[in-house]
């Protein structure tokens, strides 16, 4: 039999969790970017962003894991 500490097991749950939730954060990222890609250049201006830039952080290498996510 093979016995977890608290800690251990509160790891493994925490993991479990990030796993469950990680669609839904996906989903809203990809809203978020579809929504941010529908504003025209003028009203991205507005927000401190560049067109560019939106195409740029779609690139970048997840700081967690170190994949290319798109």
């Amino acid at each position: 039999m093979i016995l977890l500490s608290r800690h251990a097991v509160s790891r493994v749950a925490e993991a479990v969790r990030r796993a469950l939730e990680w669609p839904a954060r996906v989903s809203a990222a990809q809203g978020a970017m579809s929504e941010l890609a529908q504003m025209s250049d003028e009203r991205l201006r507005d927000i401190g962003l560049t067109r560019q830039e939106m195409y740029d952080v779609t690139g970048l290498r997840c700081r967690r894991c170190g994949g290319r996510h798109r």
